[in-house]
C-alpha cells in the first residue's frame, strides 16, 4: 500500500523549482497537497510557474491539491494556511518547508563575484526571513495538527551550502540554520512521534538555475539534479518502516536516490 495514499500534506514554495516538484510527487502518491506560494496565474513574476499551474497538474493527473496564496514572511499569512487545513481535514501527516526568499529574479548580479560587502544588508533578511524563519513558523503552526496523525513528519529542505561555501555568505549561513533548526527540532519533537528531518538536493535545474545559467559552468547540467528527484526521496523517506528513526537526520538526495535506485 502507498504510504502517502490518504494522506495530507503541505509543501511551501509550491510554485516552481523544487517544491513544485516535490508537490507533483506526492500528489501522484496519493496524498492531499496543499501547496503554497505567492505567484498566480496572471501575476508579474519574472519567472515561469504558479501555484495555480501546479495544482492543475496534479488535478490533471488524478491527484487532489489546494493551491493556496500565501506569503511566508508573513505570520498572519502562514497562519491561515494552517488554519485552513485545520478546518478543511483536521489533520495534517506531512509538512514539506521548501519556500525560499530571494532576490535573484530581481538582480541577477547577486550571482556574480562580488562580497557580501558589495551587496545590499537586506539580502540577509531575504534568505532569514524566507528560508530560516519561515520554516520555523510553519513548523510551530504545523505542530499540533502533525500531533492529531499516527504518522507525521516535518521535511526541511537544506543545502551543502550549510557545510561549505555556495552563493554567498548570506545564503550559506541561512542554510547552515535551517540545518541546525531541523537537528533541533528534532530533538524536542521526538517524544511526540513527529520526525524532523533534512533532505538536502544537490544543484537543481530549476527555473531560476536556468535564468542565471550564464554564470554556472557550460556543464553544469550534466552535474545537476532533477528537481523531481528529490520529491522522489521526500516520497521514499516518509514511506520508511521505521519513519522516526530518520528524524534529526540529514539526508542527501543523490544517496536516497542511490539506495533506492529511484528514478
Amino acid at each position: 500500500m502507498e504510504p502517502l495514499k490518504g494522506r495530507v500534506a503541505v509543501v511551501t514554495g509550491g510554485s516552481r523549482g523544487v517544491g513544485r516538484a516535490v508537490a507533483l510527487v506526492l500528489g501522484a502518491a496519493g496524498a492531499t497537497v496543499y501547496l503554497t506560494g505567492r505567484s498566480r496565474r496572471g501575476g508579474s513574476s519574472i519567472l515561469p510557474g504558479t501555484i495555480d499551474d501546479t495544482r492543475d497538474e496534479i488535478v490533471a493527473d488524478g491527484g487532489q491539491a489546494i493551491a493556496v496564496e500565501c506569503d511566508h514572511s508573513s505570520d498572519e499569512s502562514t497562519r491561515a494556511l494552517f488554519a485552513r487545513v485545520e478546518a478543511e481535514q483536521g489533520r495534517l501527516d506531512l509538512l514539506v518547508n521548501s519556500a525560499l526568499g530571494s532576490r535573484f529574479d530581481r538582480t541577477p548580479e547577486l550571482y556574480g563575484d562580488g562580497g557580501f560587502w558589495t551587496q545590499p544588508l537586506d539580502v540577509w533578511d531575504d534568505y532569514h526571513d524566507v528560508g530560516v524563519r519561515s520554516y520555523y513558523v510553519a513548523s510551530a503552526l504545523a505542530v499540533p495538527l502533525l500531533l492529531r496523525s499516527d504518522r507525521a513528519a516535518i521535511v526541511n529542505l537544506g543545502s551543502a551550502a550549510a557545510d561549505g561555501y555556495i552563493l554567498g555568505t548570506a545564503y550559506g549561513v541561512s542554510k547552515a540554520a535551517v540545518s541546525r533548526l531541523s537537528a533541533d527540532m528534532a530533538h524536542e519533537l521526538r517524544a511526540h512521534g513527529v520526525a524532523s528531518i533534512e533532505v538536502r538536493p544537490g544543484m537543481q535545474i530549476t527555473e531560476r538555475a536556468i535564468m542565471h545559467e550564464h554564470d554556472f559552468a557550460p556543464d553544469w547540467k550534466d552535474r545537476a539534479q532533477s528537481p523531481r528527484l528529490t520529491g522522489l526521496a521526500v516520497r521514499q523517506i516518509y514511506a520508511e518502516e521505521d519513519l522516526g528513526a530518520r528524524s534529526g537526520q540529514v539526508m542527501k538526495v543523490a544517496e536516497v536516490v542511490r539506495r533506492y535506485g529511484l528514478s
